[in-house]
């Protein structure tokens, strides 16, 4: 749980940089993980 802490704050941060393709298909995968937990 604490290493997806880390990589959901390396992704707020990435957001506001260039990504690769794969950079941006985990942020749609995390915030998907995300929108789903919040609902639930």
């Amino acid at each position: 749980m604490n290493t997806l802490f880390w990589i959901l704050i390396g992704a707020f941060i990435g957001w506001n940089f260039p990504q690769p393709w794969w950079a941006k298909f985990i942020q749609e995968k995390a915030t998907a993980m995300l929108k789903e937990k919040l609902h639930n």
